[in-house]
């Protein structure tokens, strides 16, 4: 997606925004360790992490910058990497921290600490290390339901799928990330209105590994699955809450098909599986979808007209559907060989039984 439009719904999103300054006005203060190792969140804290890549100003994730707005700061840093040896990358962090600044409206009145990571000695050993932003913040609690967006903000994808389909007995996977704040609170407010009891069988929030470095995410292994059959939403919302507060997500790519299998172990017997993911964001663990025996029903958030072919497969392969705002793919697998499909203004063909999107000429 074009940055500037994901810069907008940020906007949309973030609870508060007043005017940014420039980057020269932060106070900030240094320190040097081997490598990043991400802070353990205490029980009322969140640990967001906001990328950068190796040389570059710009954060990665935008999307997470929203979740500043839901707590009191305690601290940031910013992580770079002590390569090439004996540069000065003060104008590199000025230029992290003025995007930073622009993204959140955040005053320059806040410290950021600056830490220098030494375990590098060659430009590759450089790349695999984290670069941005640590950012921990103290909340009591998120209520999704009262995240609040601006009326230009359209994409009611969630309840709008879950209203024009009379699914039960349903598993409900939900990525759970930073950029799935306002989607998370359409699902919960849909909750409120509709009776769980019957419904939802089971319920399965992930965030991709809860603080793990990316580094280390292992496929099949990732972690930060959170689970739940409890019919009560205070417990439901609690749980959803500690998902969150145990990772942002990282980088982009997230555990969909890790999630997605634990949730078909726990409901064998559930009729509608649904999955709920962030089009922007690549499924991390696309190998694993061999092991799916069971169609999947795809709540698809965020496409704004770039759909992501790999949600498509998934549907295809398992027999399952997509969903959009509008729109419902309950055929995707009765497509032949050579045959197209346009979904949100993009077109896809069939090759070698798989989607592949049509370049524009």
């Amino acid at each position: 997606m074009n940055r500037l439009i994901l810069l907008f719904f940020v906007l949309l999103s973030t609870v508060c925004y007043i005017q940014a300054q420039s980057a020269a006005d932060v106070k900030t203060t240094h320190s040097e360790v081997r490598s990043f190792t991400p802070q353990k969140p205490e029980s009322n804290q969140l640990n967001i992490q906001l990328h950068v890549d190796y040389g570059g100003a710009e954060i990665i994730n935008v999307f997470d910058v929203a979740l500043i707005g839901f707590g009191e700061i305690k601290s940031i840093k910013l992580y770079y990497s002590d390569f090439p040896k004996g540069k000065d990358f003060k104008q590199l962090n000025l230029s992290r921290i003025q995007d930073f600044l622009d993204l959140s409206g955040l005053s320059p009145t806040i410290p950021i600490e600056l830490v220098k990571q030494t375990q590098c000695n060659s430009q590759e050993e450089a790349k695999s290390l984290f670069h941005g932003f640590e950012i921990i913040l103290e909340i009591e609690e998120i209520d999704f339901t009262a995240i609040q967006l601006d009326t230009a903000f359209k994409d009611f994808v969630v309840e709008a799928v879950l209203d024009r389909n009379d699914w039960t007995e349903m598993l409900v996977v939900s990525d759970l990330t930073g950029s799935m704040s306002p989607y998370a609170s359409q699902l919960f407010l849909w909750l409120k209105l509709n009776t769980i009891e019957d419904k939802i069988n089971q319920f399965v929030f992930f965030n991709d590994g809860n603080t793990t470095m990316d580094v280390d995410k292992k496929i099949g292994s990732t972690g930060g699955i959170f689970e739940t059959r409890s019919k009560e939403y205070d417990e439901v919302e609690m749980l959803a809450t500690q998902c969150m507060m145990n990772g942002s997500g990282g980088d982009l790519p997230e555990n969909d098909l890790e999630a997605l299998i634990k949730g078909l172990e726990l409901c064998p017997d559930c009729k509608e599986n649904i999955l709920i993911v962030d089009n922007n964001s690549p499924v991390r663990d696309f190998e694993l979808l061999k092991q799916i025996k069971k169609p999947i029903r795809i709540i698809l958030c965020g496409s704004y007209g770039n759909v992501n072919a790999q949600y498509l497969n998934i549907a295809r392969r398992t027999k399952g559907s997509v969903h959009l705002m509008e729109e419902d793919l309950f055929h995707l697998m009765e497509l032949n060989e050579g045959e197209s499909i346009t979904v949100d203004g993009k077109t896809f063909i069939i090759k070698k039984d798989r989607f592949v999107e049509v370049e524009k000429m």
